[in-house]
């Protein structure tokens, strides 16, 4: 956690206020900076696996309540155990 405090610190609570995000992304991978590009891994991981599990929210409410019941069942994601 070390490595990261910096630029979580300091870095990205500026940086977050400037631009979109692809524009962020773009600058954030031209930097020769390892750390700031492990972080940058991680937000996107995070970002699509979010990403993936709204859509797949999203087709099971308009497929039906028996398939919302089904999929909130499993609770094997983060949205269906705060639910």
């Amino acid at each position: 956690m070390k490595r990261y405090t910096f630029a979580l610190f300091y870095i990205l609570p500026i940086f977050s206020k400037i631009g979109t995000r692809k524009l962020q992304s773009f600058v954030v991978r031209r930097l020769p900076w390892k750390n700031m590009q492990s972080t940058l891994e991680l937000v996107d991981g995070m970002y699509d696996t979010s990403v993936d599990i709204i859509k797949s929210r999203k087709k099971a409410i308009e497929a039906g309540k028996e398939v919302m019941d089904r999929q909130i069942g499993r609770g094997k994601d983060l949205i269906s155990v705060l639910c």
